[in-house]
């Protein structure tokens, strides 16, 4: 599941001309979604919105994927 929220994301950030990591940082591709809500990046309201909502499907997620493995 987590593989599918990566490639939304991915999307999200393409389309959204979202801003990389430099090329020399350890981490390649684009900024976390809590590194974004974090930056001082200009987001209009609606993808401020959009990123705290995939943080909380992504822990809804990881929480449940976590009691699963627990039980």
């Amino acid at each position: 599941m987590h593989d599918f929220l990566k490639e939304i994301y991915f999307s999200w950030c393409l389309a959204n001309d979202m801003p990389k990591h430099p090329e020399t940082a350890p981490h390649k591709g684009y900024l976390s979604a809590d590194d974004l809500l974090c930056s001082n990046y200009q987001l209009t309201k609606n993808q401020v919105s959009w990123l705290k909502n995939y943080i909380r499907l992504w822990n809804i997620l990881e929480n449940t994927w976590l009691e699963e493995e627990q039980n």
